[in-house]
């Protein structure tokens, strides 16, 4: 009874994990709390001057990857690309943060935070 017991336990606890998996969504890369660090600071003090479908890009020169939501979303892509995430509560700010200028900027026209279109197949 013991050993079966251990197995269950063991079995339910992967099952947990998958679970907590699950919730955040299936992301690419591990969460670093210096990056969601970091990555709070530049929403907070810093403005997003261009945005395209694959990364946005602050007043700082720093880049943001923002395609692949969110499965690869909010990774520093430039200028020191590491392959980490922000936490998913930071991601959703991002995404949130860059669909509100990109609103702003479609009235008033502003063509950099444009949401591109994709292209049609013949």
């Amino acid at each position: 009874m013991g050993m079966l017991k251990r197995i269950t336990d063991k079995w339910n606890d992967k099952r947990k994990v998958a679970a907590d998996k699950r919730k955040v969504g299936d992301r690419l890369y591990p969460i670093d709390e210096r990056w969601d660090m970091v990555l709070n600071y530049l929403l907070d003090n810093h403005e997003i001057v261009k945005a395209d479908e694959h990364y946005v890009t602050f007043d700082n020169n720093t880049q943001v990857w923002i395609a692949n939501r969110f499965h690869a979303f909010g990774y520093p892509f430039y200028p020191h690309k590491r392959n980490v995430l922000p936490s998913p509560a930071t991601a959703i700010r991002l995404d949130n943060m860059i669909r509100t200028k990109r609103e702003e900027c479609l009235r008033q026209n502003i063509e950099e935070f444009k949401t591109p279109k994709r292209k049609e197949t013949k």
